[in-house]
């Protein structure tokens, strides 16, 4: 029984790290991919004409450069809090209407929603990307081979998202959709970064945790139902690793259910309840009837001491102390058949493993976009601020992976996370960078 039990929490621990593995992998690949892509852009300017008309506009004022320079900070601050605006409230409104299809059954809207979503990703920012990186390093590139590019590219990527490919071609196109949505927020000022992820922050805590918050009744509606969260979300299931086997599609839409699979539905539903409650009146039987039993020992105790026979104080004595036990043990068959009724019912005499909905661990996207957000805004300012801030960003995942495996329950993944990697940003940036920059040319070259 030992071994066997010691074998048992072997595996369990090794499925765990290798669930975690798998998490935490595609998080760094997508950090460092976001990093790429901001910095991959070479000098455009060695790719253009100088034209000896260029040099009329040095001849310029100052005054006036100062005047448009000042009039270009008001545009800048003015767009980036309008940016700041339309983002957040569109994100607070379209997350409360996803809720609201799904639970009207409305599964069909939200897989067209995330489809042209998607292919606005990889049609839209892909292309845009190729375009500016082939115009910075020169490469010669006509516009009916990246139309070519960008058509093949977005179709490959729809099809291993929402129908059937390997499972490495469905994560890598996962990843990269992750990464181009990270490219999106490049051009947004510093400070309005750092605004939009601390919004996030207490928006997921919100969202999450709240008895009403729209992603965790989305998460509790999904489960009642059997049915696969209606999302972009990062699933470590290894079950179809390989060429020759298919992955599961990333959004499943789920069949029309008739009148008749409802009702079936319904009374499924209904015998968990049941289930729930014997469980509970079990339980309460089973204490009851050992309070009760405790009591009546209790008296034939007390009466057997003023009884003059010891046979027949062994007769008081005796009796209900037998009485309790078999109470005990009839409460206790009682709970074990209604717990394995509920087990079989319940999840087929499976036990859950390390994930909430589920034997695997699972990441929205939104949160891989954010991680590689704080990352590439932090690449900005230099290599020791970036390689800080993805330690710490990955060390906050860890802690989040944990508490969902010691919890049992779904949890957000962007608070402890982006929470350390902000605090570990600001101090390597200006305490420890300018500190390093100081203390290596008195040190060590002087």
């Amino acid at each position: 029984m030992g071994k066997g039990r010691g074998r048992g929490g072997s595996e369990y621990d090794d499925e765990l790290s290798r669930s975690l593995f798998r998490v935490i992998l595609p998080v760094m690949i997508c950090m460092t991919l976001s990093i790429y892509l901001v910095h991959s852009f070479g000098d455009s300017a060695k790719c253009q004409v100088k034209r000896v008309a260029t040099s009329l506009s040095l001849d310029e004022p100052s005054n006036a450069r100062r005047t448009v320079d000042n009039d270009a900070d008001v545009r800048s601050r003015t767009t980036a809090f309008l940016f700041l605006g339309i983002f957040i409230g569109c994100m607070i409104v379209f997350t409360f209407v996803l809720v609201l299809l799904y639970k009207y059954h409305k599964e069909r809207i939200i897989f067209g929603w995330l489809f042209l979503a998607t292919l606005l990703v990889f049609a839209f920012v892909g292309g845009q990307y190729l375009f500016k990186w082939s115009r910075s390093h020169c490469f010669p590139l006509d516009w009916v081979t990246l139309v070519y590019i960008t058509i093949n590219f977005s179709v490959v990527g729809m099809l291993a998202i929402f129908w059937k490919a390997p499972r490495m071609v469905n994560q890598a196109y996962l990843i990269v959709m992750s990464s181009l949505m990270a490219y999106i927020f490049r051009s947004l000022a510093e400070w309005a970064t750092w605004v939009v992820l601390g919004a996030l922050v207490i928006w997921d805590l919100f969202a999450v945790l709240f008895k009403y918050g729209p992603l965790r009744m989305l998460i509790e509606m999904a489960r009642e139902r059997g049915d696969p969260l209606p999302a972009l979300v990062y699933d470590t299931n290894p079950a179809s690793v390989g060429r020759d086997e298919s992955a599961q599609p990333a959004v499943i839409v789920p069949p029309k259910r008739s009148a008749a699979d409802r009702a079936a539905a319904e009374e499924e539903r209904a015998a968990a309840a049941a289930v729930k409650d014997a469980r509970r009146a079990a339980r309460a039987a089973r204490e009851s009837r050992a309070t009760t039993a405790a009591a009546a020992a209790a008296a034939a105790a007390s009466e057997a001491t003023d009884a003059p026979s010891s046979a027949q104080e062994g007769t008081l004595s005796n009796g209900p102390n037998g009485t309790a036990q078999r109470s005990s043990d009839a409460g206790a068959e009682d709970v074990q058949a209604v717990d394995a009724h509920a087990e079989g019912s319940g999840s087929g005499g499976q036990r859950r493993g390390v994930g909430t909905m589920g034997r695997h661990l699972k990441l929205g996207l939104g949160d891989y976009v954010f991680y590689s957000v704080l990352v590439s805004t932090a690449s900005r300012f230099g290599l020791v601020t970036a390689v800080a801030t993805f330690v710490s960003i990955v060390a906050g995942l860890v802690g989040t992976l944990f508490l969902v495996v010691v919890y049992r329950k779904a949890l957000p993944a962007l608070p402890i996370s982006i929470v350390m990697g902000l605090a570990v940003y600001f101090v390597t940036r200006y305490a420890i960078h300018p500190f390093a920059a100081n203390l290596l040319p008195e040190l060590l070259f002087h």
